[in-house]
Order: structure tokens, then C-alpha cells, then sequence
């Protein structure tokens, strides 16, 4: 019977009989761009939205803005962010 590959420290595996490698490593796989210093464990190898930009939004309506609006001020105001607080109170009025 054939050993199953371990992969749990690892940031990619072969497995099944006939893969070498080197198969993966130089034609068909990563192509030494695995990461190193232990990232293994929590990532794999680079692809291409390892190089794109992230963008995340937020969408309020009024109700949203009613209920967040006021905890945003008074932690602003703890945080000395007199910007940030002034923001969350104009929204507010």
C-alpha cells in the first residue's frame, strides 16, 4: 500500500505513485517559488494573486450608520483622533 503524503509543514505535496519531484519543481509545478523560513506552514507556493491588490469596502445605509456612528466617536475620542471623531459625529447630525 502506498504511504500518504504528509503535508501538514509543508507548502505543497506530491502524492500518488508516479509523481517525481523534480516534475513538479522544474516543468509543471511552482517553479521554486515556494516559500521558505518555516511560511510552509501557513501558505503555499506563489501564484498570481499573490501580486494583486486586495481591496475591501463597507456598505452602511442610514440605519448602519446610526447604530456605529456612536461607538466610533467615543473610541475616536479615547484614541485622541479628533479627526476620526468629528467624522463619526457629522454623520450622526
Amino acid at each position: 500500500m502506498p504511504r500518504r503524503p504528509v503535508c501538514a509543514t509543508t507548502a505543497r505535496c506530491s502524492s500518488g505513485r508516479w509523481p517525481a519531484w523534480s516534475d513538479s519543481e522544474k516543468c509543471c509545478g511552482t517553479n521554486h517559488t515556494l516559500p521558505t523560513m518555516g511560511a510552509g506552514r501557513y501558505t503555499g507556493g506563489l501564484w498570481v494573486g499573490s501580486f494583486l491588490k486586495i481591496c475591501t469596502h463597507q456598505w452602511l445605509d442610514a440605519r448602519g450608520v446610526a447604530a456605529v456612528a456612536p461607538p466610533a466617536e467615543r473610541q475616536s475620542r479615547s484614541e485622541g483622533m479628533e479627526g476620526h471623531r468629528r467624522a463619526a459625529a457629522l454623520r450622526m447630525a
